[in-house]
């Protein structure tokens, strides 16, 4: 099974989860990380906002805010293809940057209909901003499997940020899922993939 077929299989798996119980399971997932040494040694945490079936992560911006952290959340831009003299056919944009945000209120609708902050240059995570602070990345995903290993929504956001944000340290990665999204299966990883330092799901984390 290629990847596009397990992040189709995943996805519906994912879809297709009560909604009573992906609530339940969000709520365990949101305590379990905010148990970590991870999170209470962070100074700050970079966070996705959740969109359609995925993990929620309102209550860990709430609770970051609250604490005191720096929040930082994506503003993502759009790939279009195109294609050179030659016919060979290259990706344009698809970047991803961090901005930080005060209150979960502050979110307008994006790229993809995902709520994002205002892309304003002062508010960028760069590495000036974080120094020698501790940060964490929380990302999402579609699939994983027990080794770790990541399938995402095939536009290589996460996996190009991190390669190109290695000079910010140290920087903790962590992937939220539900257990559902989870495969036996072993993910083959390209040298451009970046496996999360762990992975929280309702039912226990993987190190």
């Amino acid at each position: 099974m290629n990847k596009n077929e397990l992040r189709n299989i995943m996805r519906v798996r994912r879809d297709n989860i009560d909604p009573e119980y992906r609530k339940s399971a969000s709520d365990l997932i949101c305590d379990a990380l905010l148990g970590t040494q991870e999170y209470r040694d962070c100074h700050g945490i970079l966070i996705y906002v959740n969109f359609g079936s995925e993990v929620a992560t309102d209550g860990i911006i709430e609770n970051a805010l609250t604490s005191g952290k720096d929040v930082f959340c994506p503003v993502t831009e759009k790939f279009s293809y195109s294609v050179n003299d030659t016919g060979r056919k290259s990706r344009d944009g698809g970047l991803m940057e961090f901005y930080r945000i005060s209150s979960i209120k502050d979110m307008i609708e994006g790229t993809f209909g995902i709520k994002e902050p205002a892309a304003i240059e002062e508010n960028k995570f760069t590495e000036a901003v974080a120094s020698a602070n501790e940060y964490l990345i929380v990302m999402p995903g579609v699939a994983f499997d027990r080794s770790r290993n990541r399938i995402g929504y095939s536009g290589g956001f996460y996996d190009r940020y991190l390669g190109e944000h290695l000079f910010i340290k140290p920087l903790v990665t962590c992937a939220l899922a539900f257990n559902a999204q989870l495969t036996d299966n072993t993910i083959t990883a390209e040298s451009h993939d970046h496996r999360p330092d762990f992975i929280i799901t309702e039912k226990e984390i993987l190190r």
